[in-house]
């Protein structure tokens, strides 16, 4: 019987190293900062 918590070949895809959907919400934050100045 295998752990799955400690197999070397599943590792978290990072962005610097934080989670990939911490850059994905950034730049919808962004995204909708941006629409929101230039809409004013």
């Amino acid at each position: 019987m295998s752990d799955t918590t400690t197999d070397p070949q599943r590792r978290e895809r990072t962005f610097l190293g934080h989670p990939v959907q911490l850059a994905t919400l950034f730049g919808v934050e962004m995204f909708e900062r941006f629409s929101f100045y230039g809409m004013q």
